[in-house]
């Protein structure tokens, strides 16, 4: 199996951890929800770094009460499971997250709104308002990050080229690793984020007080509509559904005004 493959099917999605390093400060209250938690890097950092956090700095909250860790990959739960970072795992969707309104102080979403399909932002943005009630952390590459095309075009070719077939699960992931979606700091503050600006490896930090939050203010976000539903059999090969969804993505970096080449990400 050729080196991209293999690297997500063995790890999962990770984006660099110097960027929710960050973010982690902002965290309010002693519950939290790590939404897109992936195989549970973030999930560590917050646990780890909890003196760095306004709970403790600022509210007096020496440490975490339940860690929740939500994403909807059976391949990231798993491997979350296995370095049992969270008190409480669940395996869901963002646009359906199985946690009751108000039952965390904290959401976070890191590095996640942007690998979702278009359709699903917003509703994913309502889910994170939905479960906090303190704040709301997001994370999300600027523009000229959300796409490396120098990469995006390595990655078509080898795919093209790639010899061992592709089975569902497998594609699943690496679906779930690819940019479909762009979110502007024009639209997260319409939406009730407030960002001190700065750029961390590539991303913004925003954060929100879900009380003043509005989702649909986001409006029609740019990127990768739903593809139309394929048969799902354990057996079938997906490379050629693969190869077709990285052209999609090279056709919105090709057609969205402003997205530019300098990330590192896909």
């Amino acid at each position: 199996m050729r080196d991209y493959r293999l690297w997500h099917t063995t790890t999962a999605q990770v984006s660099p951890p110097p960027l929710v390093w960050e973010a982690l400060q902002l965290v309010r209250g002693a519950t939290v929800a790590d939404v897109g938690c992936g195989s549970g890097a973030y999930g560590f950092l917050v646990r780890a770094g909890w003196g760095h956090t306004e709970s403790w700095l600022k509210q007096g909250i020496t440490e975490p009460g339940i860690l929740h860790g939500l994403d909807n990959s059976p391949h990231a739960t798993r491997l979350a499971e296995r370095h049992r970072i969270y008190d409480r795992l669940h395996l869901c969707p963002a646009t359906a997250l199985t946690l009751d309104d108000d039952v965390v102080d904290t959401a976070l979403c890191t590095e996640t709104l942007e690998h979702l399909y278009v359709p699903d932002v917003v509703p994913a943005v309502r889910e994170l308002a939905r479960v906090a009630t303190q704040r709301v952390i997001v994370t999300t590459p600027v523009p000229e990050h959300i796409v490396n095309l120098p990469e995006l075009l390595t990655e078509i070719q080898d795919a093209r080229r790639d010899q061992d077939p592709m089975p569902y699960e497998e594609y699943a992931v690496l679906e779930s690793a690819l940019h479909k979606a762009w979110l502007s700091t024009e639209r997260l503050a319409a939406a009730g984020f407030e960002t001190d600006g700065a750029v961390v490896r590539g991303s913004r930090i925003y954060h929100a007080d879900p009380a003043k939050m509005d989702p649909e203010a986001l409006g029609e976000v740019p990127g990768i509509p739903v593809p139309p539903p394929a048969a799902r059999e354990e057996e079938a090969d997906w490379r050629e559904r693969y190869v077709q969804l990285l052209e999609s993505v090279r056709e919105m970096a090709d057609a969205v005004p402003g997205l530019g080449t300098a990330g590192a990400t896909r």
